[in-house]
């Protein structure tokens, strides 16, 4: 009996994280509209933020052959989107969200790189994403991520 109530406490241990949802960073993602990809930043589940678009640092753009394509950056209101031309198969984009200090109230300022030695708890965070919009066997082979 004994045996059977710690063995179920175990179990709800380790099943409890899996209900608790964690403070999520935000992401970087693209979006499909009218022949423009948006480059967005935020939680996808509660929609987009505006973002200073000089952060979004570097997109590729591929056909199915994993061949670099051409494309523009549109500047928007707090925002960036790219086009380019037929057979885009997947985008590859870089976003660098700044350096952020963990202060003692458990919020985040954002601070400038000469800032860093001022704060104890010090992030810099980066962004990959890449989003595939056709499959080939090209595309299955992995991506070579700057890090």
């Amino acid at each position: 009996m004994f045996l059977q109530k710690i063995k179920t406490l175990l179990v709800a241990a380790a099943i409890l994280p899996c209900f608790i949802q964690p403070a999520s960073a935000h992401v970087v993602w693209f979006d499909y509209k009218s022949g423009e990809y948006n480059i967005l930043f935020g939680h996808p589940e509660e929609g987009p933020e505006s973002y200073e678009p000089s952060r979004f640092k570097e997109a590729i753009v591929y056909d199915s052959d994993k061949q670099i394509l051409p494309f523009n950056f549109n500047g928007k209101q707090d925002a960036l989107s790219l086009t380019a031309g037929k057979n885009v198969a997947a985008i590859q984009g870089f976003f660098d969200n700044g350096y952020y200090a963990k202060l003692s109230n458990d919020k985040y300022l954002r601070i400038t790189e000469p800032e860093i030695n001022n704060y104890d708890n010090v992030g810099h965070y980066l962004k990959y994403t890449k989003a595939f919009y056709d499959w080939s066997d090209a595309l299955a082979k992995p991506f070579n991520l700057p890090l």
